[in-house]
């Protein structure tokens, strides 16, 4: 009895939430057609901003994605380098030499860390617009297109666009994309309903003032600028989500499953200090359904099998609730095929949550691209 009660409980807290985001994805695609049709209107003093830490190998792509952008406008790149070895350093001025595009290369003057690396750089754009994107993304061709004229069309300050992961033919590098999909998914829901609590440093934009404005927002953490200045701002700001499939920026997935689960656990830990109570009911719900999920399993192969089908048939509920709104995401996006292998993925889901809560409250030293980081 005590096991039916608290699995419907967490269920019903759930199926609350995926209420609310299949309502967000239904606005989602009326806008996603709207900003298909926008002419383009180019826009002056834009300025890329790119923060690099030993990404070298990545920045010929992103160099050449940059070139071959259909915009009509002008804008320049600025790179700052967060502290590379000095191998990367070298590689990255190289590149910059070769590409026609306007560059800047500026060094890092804080501490080491993409927050202070971004503070350091925008303190010299003054009142620039800002795309901000990573160093191992490539760009659609008419990413620029449509990202500055919804800004203008729109009139907005933040701009959240949609960033793909590309997996490798494995299967934790295709869970990796499924898991960020679904986050995609949430994040851009919650967006189109005027309440962003997502975002991707990969690929957004924003003034300069209004970075600076909101910059001590989770100043506590070394990275998490983006989630902590939509959330912030989301009030005083007008924030608008561009998820044009063919206004994308792509990213490879993690290879391996430690960088995945400390990409994720990195992700996830900061949700402790997010200003949005939304942010954190959003993933108190998520986590709570697959907690319970993993110890009513654990419970029943242990002490009780009686109990075993009342589980698996939750299991089975929040796999047939989650289907729909990432198929259609996926649709909308065209992502179809990171749900091939989605009877697995819905398998193995719970598990990964429960295991990256684990990592996230033990207390060891934890590493993302060999730095520590908090």
């Amino acid at each position: 009895m005590g096991l039916s009660i608290l699995l419907l409980s967490a269920y019903l807290a759930y199926l609350n939430l995926i209420l609310i985001l299949g309502r967000g994805l239904k606005r989602l695609q009326h806008d996603t057609q709207h900003q298909k049709d926008l002419n383009i209107i180019p826009h002056e003093g834009i300025v890329i901003l790119v923060a690099h830490y030993n990404d070298s190998e990545k920045i010929p792509a992103l160099l050449q994605s940059l070139e071959r952008q259909n915009y009509a406008g002008t804008f320049s790149l600025c790179v700052i380098d967060d502290h590379s070895a000095p191998a990367h350093l070298r590689n990255l001025k190289a590149s910059l030499n070769e590409s026609s595009l306007e560059t800047l290369l500026l060094q890092n003057e804080l501490p080491p860390g993409k927050k202070n690396a971004l503070e350091d750089a925008i303190n010299g754009l003054k009142e620039s617009f800002i795309v901000q994107l990573d160093a191992d993304v490539v760009l659609d061709a008419d990413f620029l297109n449509i990202l500055i004229s919804t800004k203008i069309k729109e009139q907005a300050d933040i701009l959240l666009a949609l960033v793909k992961m590309i997996p490798a033919k494995t299967f934790i590098s295709s869970f990796a994309a499924f898991e960020f999909l679904s986050l995609q998914m949430s994040g851009m829901a919650l967006g189109a309903l005027e309440r962003p609590i997502m975002a991707n440093g990969a690929a957004m934009a924003y003034p300069a003032a209004t970075w600076r404005r909101f910059k001590e927002v989770g100043r506590a953490w070394d990275s998490g600028d983006d989630s902590f200045l939509v959330q912030a701002a989301r009030r005083a700001k007008n924030v608008k989500i561009v998820p044009v499939p063919r206004a994308a920026v792509k990213t490879d997935a993690p290879l391996t499953f430690r960088s995945f689960i400390n990409q994720r656990v990195r992700w996830g830990a900061k949700a402790v200090s997010y200003p949005s109570f939304l942010a954190k009911s959003v993933a108190l719900s998520v986590a709570f359904i697959n907690i319970c999920l993993v110890f009513s399993l654990l419970w029943a192969l242990m002490f009780s099998w009686s109990d075993l089908p009342l589980v698996l048939l939750f299991f089975l509920l929040k796999a047939v609730v989650d289907y729909p709104l990432l198929r259609k995401f996926a649709q909308m996006t065209n992502q179809e095929s990171l749900l091939k292998r989605y009877t697995l993925a819905a398998v193995f889901y719970p598990f990964y949550i429960a295991l990256s809560l684990v990592f996230m409250m033990v207390p060891t030293k934890k590493k993302w691209k060999g730095r520590q980081y908090t």
